[in-house]
């Protein structure tokens, strides 16, 4: 596998952020740890698809088993399962930095093929908590096992990263396996 140097952040006396593959990777001022998000607006266009005002969010997880259960649903429009299909694909983008989403994915995901009402329902309820909970990111405190000193390249620290979209566990998602590697050099802390 061929690697490429895709970007630098500074030290902590520095700070400094990046944006690689829509992700946003940021070392605060004086903070030795790194963060990985996505932009606080990524789902605007997703919000706004479905009429989601700043109002409407919502504090607390959604129990979307209570939409998806229901069996007395009606299948949706062409153009309801188009805009079904692409929420689902930017939330389970955002699902990357957000580990906590996955569940969420996998339960709409299994609907994939013939969603319902109440599946829209369930990615609604989805929605309007990520309105309120947008701000979250994964962060990598210096001192964890991924940002050791030990490895050198070009004589910077280095982070490994990989991106990738394992097949799905679900054969309704019909996804294919492809893998994408790169690195990302810190100066030490």
């Amino acid at each position: 596998m061929t690697l490429k140097k895709t970007g630098l952040v500074g030290t902590s006396s520095k700070g400094g952020n990046l944006r690689f593959l829509g992700r946003v990777i940021s070392r605060q001022l004086g903070e030795s740890s790194v963060q990985v998000s996505l932009p606080s607006d990524y789902l605007d266009s997703t919000f706004a698809a479905y009429g989601l005002k700043e109002k409407v969010g919502s504090n607390s997880p959604p129990d979307i088993g209570n939409y998806v259960e229901k069996t007395d649903g009606t299948p949706l429009s062409p153009e309801s399962y188009q805009k079904f299909r692409s929420a689902l694909g930017k939330v389970a983008w955002l699902s990357q930095t957000r580990q906590d989403l996955r569940a969420y994915i996998s339960i709409l995901a299994c609907q994939q093929s013939s969603p319902t009402n109440h599946t829209e329902a369930g990615l609604r309820a989805l929605l309007r908590f990520l309105m309120g909970d947008r701000s979250v990111a994964v962060r990598l405190p210096a001192n964890g096992s991924a940002l050791k000193p030990g490895d050198q390249f070009d004589g910077q620290v280095h982070l490994v990263c990989y991106s990738d979209a394992p097949p799905a566990p679900l054969r309704v998602t019909k996804r294919r396996e492809f893998m994408v590697g790169c690195y990302l050099c810190l100066d030490p802390w």
